[in-house]
């Protein structure tokens, strides 16, 4: 048999001769599915080709038409984002190494694309708790752009853009 190894593109079994009438052979094999797959492939195909002493036959998705047709399989093709949001003590106004009335805390907003295609047009918006204030200049983004907060008055608002599979 071929195809057991890894990085066989292709399988051949030799069955050998099968019985006139109840004579039955099973074949079962896996694939998996290269992630991230591009964004323009929406599903996969398969064909298996029968061969011996008698013409070719192809393999046929008996849930479709016409015979000896391939099995197409859709994929579903997610989006998927995550937001993990952080807080650190940037300025300890009096020393104290605790977080009081007067100290500055940072926020780090870290986003992340775990879906098999990209997560497109992302924005993030974020309303501090009105016991705080917002830093003047304070908002910054590795991707994308500010949009709203650096002057001090909330909503903080960055347009993020694009994020590819895995990207952060």
């Amino acid at each position: 048999a071929i195809g057991n190894k890894n990085g066989d593109q292709t399988i051949r079994i030799t069955i050998g001769t099968l019985p006139a009438r109840i004579g039955i052979a099973t074949i079962s094999f896996k694939v998996r599915i290269k992630n991230p797959v591009p964004a323009s492939i929406t599903q996969v195909s398969n064909q298996g080709v029968v061969s011996g002493d008698f013409p070719s036959l192809a393999t046929d998705d008996p849930d479709t038409l016409p015979l000896g047709d391939p099995t197409i399989t859709p994929i579903r093709l997610d989006p998927a984002i995550s937001a993990d949001k952080t807080v650190s003590l940037a300025v300890d106004a009096d020393n104290d190494g605790r977080v009081t009335p007067g100290d500055t805390l940072q926020y780090r907003v870290i986003i992340t694309s775990r879906g098999n295609i990209p997560a497109l047009a992302l924005v993030y918006t974020d309303t501090p708790d009105p016991n705080t204030t917002l830093v003047p200049g304070s908002v910054s983004t590795s991707l994308g752009s500010v949009q709203n907060g650096n002057a001090g008055t909330p909503p903080v608002r960055v347009a993020i853009g694009d994020l590819p599979p895995g990207a952060n």
